[in-house]
């Protein structure tokens, strides 16, 4: 017993040397700086606002009758309107980058792919008819993830660290819902989907 105290406190001394020391935020940077040259291209370029519209957005009857199951995933890199790419991509860079310190690149990039298609699995679920895009499912799965991970490890967390995990992100969380319940245009069941599935899958992470 005493020599797996050792072990673990010495584990989580290197873990905290690690999110304190970690390298830029690679993982983040390719994930925002994807969407905002897509956002841009779309801004930019109506053909291809429309080919995106068209042919990566969450269509239910196309995957459905079609075939086009990349629609579960290409729909979490899309946006056309400027406010909703601005403030999807301030919350990915922030969880993100914080998430990635914490639990490494690839650890990151399962996290928004694995809430992005959850997300649009619940949509397609709950909501058939409405088309749907953007990265929201996934930033639920991300500041779900961060709020969970705040809250069963604790211990591994520098005093500085709390405030970007658990409990401090809360009330943000639940300011996103009560915005999203209020809103006809906003697809809630793409944000519970991935705030499920980032919830969970950062236990085992």
């Amino acid at each position: 017993l005493e020599m797996f105290t050792s072990l673990s406190d010495e584990a989580t001394r290197t873990w905290q040397a690690r999110f304190k020391q970690s390298d830029p935020p690679w993982m983040t940077a390719v994930l925002v700086g994807i969407q905002i040259r897509l956002w841009w291209f779309a801004w930019w370029t109506p053909e291809v606002a429309r080919f995106f519209t068209e042919h990566l957005t969450l269509d239910a009857t196309r995957v459905y009758e079609d075939a086009e199951v990349w629609r579960i995933f290409s729909m979490g890199f899309i946006h056309l309107a400027f406010f909703h790419a601005m403030m999807n991509l301030v919350w990915l860079a922030y969880t993100g980058w914080n998430l990635e310190r914490a639990l490494g690149r690839l650890n990151l990039l399962l996290l928004y792919v694995t809430s992005v298609a959850a997300g649009s699995l619940l949509s397609i679920y709950g909501d058939p008819i409405s088309p749907s895009l953007g990265a929201s499912g996934g930033v639920y799965g991300l500041v779900g993830a961060s709020v969970v991970f705040g809250l069963v490890r604790p211990n591994l967390l520098p005093e500085a660290g709390r405030r970007l995990f658990g409990w401090a992100l809360v009330p943000y969380l639940v300011l996103m819902a009560s915005s999203g319940m209020n809103s006809d245009d906003i697809d809630n069941w793409s944000h519970l989907g991935g705030l499920i599935a980032g919830s969970a899958l950062v236990l085992f992470l």
